[in-house]
């Protein structure tokens, strides 16, 4: 039976957000990165999990296509949306601490490592739990800071050790990357905060990136008090109510204590901190931090 596969995390590049839309012939800071232009053939042999012995062929400009790299030229992350509401998620890695060059990668797996390259290729929700294959890098370029500018691979990959195969090819060719620019992120935490009438703590604050992103970005919390029951210390996250952009945004957190505790009136120290990757420049991140003395009053 085909496998559901689990949830991936595909590089900083917001790649599901923008889906819908169709490449364009330059690019701008800030936008996603759709392929100028994109082939995909596919041929299942019967049996395989992830194509159901079918063939496939998609191109642009009806279908969408998006690639990037990690910032060390060592992973491509390839996204295909099609015009018909399918799509495609693949994984080319060269083995740890080497760039993904041309050539032939023999012995993939879904988990690469410092001996073996890494090959994953998922189709809709269904994929492979372990993967076996190889694939041939027929060109790989790239400009600075990890932005991909052509990528176009032969591949060939086994699901679950499985004799049936799943065989494609993909073409992917960028646009000319903008302009690099300076990625940061700003973070504030309010100095007061509300109790509930269970003992957790809200709080509060404001996030903005200086680049407009795809992503809401994640908010990581360290909150601590000092009560007349001892100390409740707790780390937990959130997210941000909406896109990071320049304009800063709202973000809100409750954080639950420990189980038979509460926070209680007085003041608590909150640290927050978050991060941002430019959608197009893996490599230019930035971090913000903020501790704050929070009163935390009655709601």
């Amino acid at each position: 039976m085909p496998q559901s596969k689990p949830p991936r995390f595909l590089v900083a590049v917001a790649f599901a957000a923008a889906l819908f839309a169709l490449g364009v012939a330059s690019a701008s800071a800030g936008d996603p990165p759709f392929a100028t232009s994109g082939s995909l053939s596919i041929s299942s042999d019967p049996g395989d999990s992830v194509g159901f012995g079918q063939s496939y062929a998609v191109a642009t400009p009806n279908d969408s296509f998006l690639g990037a790299s990690d910032w060390t030229n060592s992973v491509v992350h390839l996204n295909v949306h099609t015009s018909d509401g399918h799509y495609w998620i693949f994984t080319f890695g060269a083995p740890f601490d080497q760039q993904l060059l041309p050539g032939t990668y023999a012995g993939a797996t879904r988990f690469r490592g410092f001996g073996n390259p890494g090959l994953d290729v998922s189709h809709d929700s269904f994929g492979c739990n372990q993967t076996s294959g190889s694939f041939t890098v027929l060109q790989a370029s790239y400009a600075g800071y990890g932005y991909l500018l052509r990528f176009h691979a032969t591949f060939e990959q086994h699901c679950e050790g499985a004799a049936a195969a799943l065989h494609g090819e993909i073409d992917i060719v960028n646009p000319t990357p903008p302009p690099a620019p300076t990625a940061s992120v700003q973070l504030s935490v309010d100095p007061q905060g509300q109790l509930t009438n269970h003992g957790a703590a809200i709080v509060h604050g404001t996030v903005s990136c200086s680049t407009a992103t795809n992503f809401a970005p994640t908010i990581y919390l360290d909150a601590s008090e000092q009560t007349r029951a001892g100390t409740i210390a707790v780390q937990t996250y959130t997210y941000g109510d909406t896109y990071c952009s320049p304009a800063p945004q709202r973000w809100q957190a409750t954080i639950y204590p420990p189980a038979k505790s509460s926070f209680a009136k007085g003041a608590a120290t909150v640290t927050a901190s978050t991060g941002m990757a430019d959608p197009w420049y893996p490599l230019l991140t930035d971090t913000a931090s903020s501790t704050v003395g929070v009163q935390l009053t009655e709601g």
